[in-house]
This record gives structure tokens, sequence and C-alpha cells, in this order.
């Protein structure tokens, strides 16, 4: 109610009054978000589509559910537990109410980090109609989450000892401890930041739809307890045992590796190889011949010639390239690239 009354008066001065700011609160748990969407919706005198849960415990799909709330104009509140507290944008997003606290700060940043997304002014426009441009968004402390006492993440990387593909392989051979999680964790989101478009792509097909920092995020759940006590309450409801937490986090762990299957590591080893790049500083270069090699490209193409012409029967590329008439048979550097690939 409090909310309510100040959201034009003190808040939103600017504002027309019709549209309340999307706007994303967090709960406890899925009972309590519940409460949450019927008190919501009474306070403001709106209807089912006005304010909505977004749990796993939903009977609508949550994908869709995150979809419409970024771009449904008649969607204006969101109540959940964790979905949309790390790694999903709603960029409209401009008020973020806290009825729940969180003991780890680096969940608590992400959680914050939900409200920071910037989006043009068009688009805000077209989800909030008397919006003009989002310069800030407004955090509400309902319950002391601002001045409750946070447990420091340690570094994501404890195992600097072990190579990459020692760590990947580890892990998908059944190492779950929380140092390896971690690790593993930060170096996918590190090489992510170095990925060419083709290389992400390349993941997401051999991965069946997910992206380094998908993975990444799977792995930090394992380790992060606030994710693995929600995960708890949304299995066995809100006072989970320290049985029934390990056997989640185990859970949890099985769903992240699940992703990790040989042909997913080679690629990947491969990938983290081409972006390394070595630099010897203490031997001097010298120049040892400089100029084009004949020899050398003149095997190359010989070689390339006698190729296809042996393979053009066996090859479906080949055979769809000599199937065409002689004189269009050029292939361009983009259509070389994608058959390498």
């Amino acid at each position: 109610r409090c909310y309510k009354e100040k959201l034009f008066t003190e808040l939103f001065t600017g504002r027309t009054g019709e549209w309340v700011p999307k706007t994303l609160i967090f709960a406890k748990d899925d009972n309590h978000a519940e409460e949450i969407v019927h008190i919501v919706r009474e306070v403001f005198g709106a209807g089912n589509e006005f304010c909505k849960k977004i749990t796993y415990r939903n009977s609508e799909d949550p994908k869709s559910l995150i979809q419409s709330f970024r771009l449904d104009p008649k969607f204006r509140v969101a109540v959940t537990v964790d979905m949309i507290a790390t790694g999903t944008d709603i960029k409209p997003l401009e008020v973020l109410i806290f009825m729940r606290d969180v003991k780890s700060e680096g969940y608590y940043e992400q959680m914050k980090g939900r409200g920071v997304r910037t989006i043009k002014d068009a688009d805000l426009k077209a989800v909030t109609p008397d919006a003009k441009t989002k310069t800030r968004f407004i955090l509400i402390d309902a319950v002391g989450v601002t001045e409750g006492k946070k447990t420091v993440s340690q570094p994501l990387e404890r195992k600097r000892n072990l190579s990459f593909e020692q760590l990947l392989n580890q892990i998908a051979q059944g190492r779950c401890d929380v140092d390896a999680f971690s690790s593993l964790a930060g170096r996918l989101s590190a090489l992510e930041k170095k990925l060419a478009p083709e290389d992400i792509e390349r993941i997401v097909i051999a991965t069946g739809g997910a992206t380094l920092r998908s993975i990444a995020n799977t792995l930090l759940d394992v380790v992060e307890p606030d994710a693995v006590e929600e995960a708890a309450k949304g299995a066995y409801g809100p006072t989970p045992t320290e049985t029934q937490m390990k056997q989640v986090q185990e859970d949890l762990a099985d769903k992240a590796t699940a992703v990790l299957t040989p042909k997913v590591r080679e690629l990947l080893v491969t990938i983290k190889q081409k972006t390394e790049m070595v630099i010897a500083d203490t031997l001097a270069d010298h120049v040892t011949s400089a100029g084009y090699d004949l020899r050398k490209a003149e095997e190359k193409i010989t070689s390339w010639k006698a190729f296809l012409e042996a393979n053009k029967a066996e090859i479906t590329a080949l055979q769809i390239l000599y199937n065409q008439p002689y004189n269009i048979r050029q292939l361009s550097y983009a259509q070389l690239k994608e058959l390498a690939a």
C-alpha cells in the first residue's frame, strides 16, 4: 500500500499515473510469492494480467512468462523467488522490491543487477507508455536486506594448478567439489568474452542450445548456498533437511555436468587453445625468409585438385558443387568457411 501511495507522488513524479513501472518483487519461497501476488492484485485493484508469479512451480511455462514480462504492457508486476534473480535481463525493469533476505553478497549483487540494464527510449515507451527514458532504477528494501551482513564470496578460480582440459575432464568424470565447479565456471565465463561469433555458434550447436554463460551459471548454482536452499525448498517444502539439501546439490551437479559430453569438451579445449597467445619475451626473433613460397602453393593446389577428383562422387558437398553447370561453380569465401566448419 505504501509503494502504491508513493509511486507517483515521490518515486516517479513525472508520470501520468496510468502505468505502474515494471516491478520485480523477490519473495522468500513459492508460497510467499503466491501470497504477494494476491496482495498486489488486491491493493492495486487489478486483475490476473497485472501481477503474476514466475517461479519453478508455475503452471504456465516460466520462459513464456519472462518473455511476456519483458514485452507485454499489461503485465506490470512479477513476483519471483530466484528464477529471475540472476542471468535474466528484463530491460524495462525500473523497480526491485526485496521481501526476502539474502546471505550471499555475490548473489545479492546479481539480484540488484536485474535493475541496471539499459534500454532504448522507444523500447521502454512500448511497454511503459508514459515513461520517457530510463535513467535509474529504484530498490525498495522491505526487510533490511541492504543492512544485513553478507558473506563475501571467494574468487571463482580456486584450482590454478589444473589446466582447463584437466579440470573439464575431471568434472565430467565425477569430480564434484566446490572448488572445481567454481573454477570451471570462472574459466568458462572468461573464455566466453574472447569468443568469435562463429565459435559461439559452434558451442550452441554442440551443446544443443547452451551457451558458456548458461553452463557457468548452472555450475555456480551447485556451489551457491542460496541457490541450493531455494531449489531444495522447491522440491521438499519450506524446511528441507540437510540430507535433502545434499541430494538437491547432487542433482544440480548432475544437471550442470550433463552437457559436458566428450564432443563438447573436445570443442571447448580446441577453442580455448585458439584464443590463447603465448608471448616469449626472452627469445629474439629473426627473419629466415620473406616472400611467397611458390613451390608450396603449387603443391597445395595440386593435392587439393587431386582430392576433389578422387572424392567428387563420395562427399555430398562436392556432389552438389559438381552437379552445377561449370560456369556457376564459383565458391565464395563465406561458402568455403562454412564448408570448413
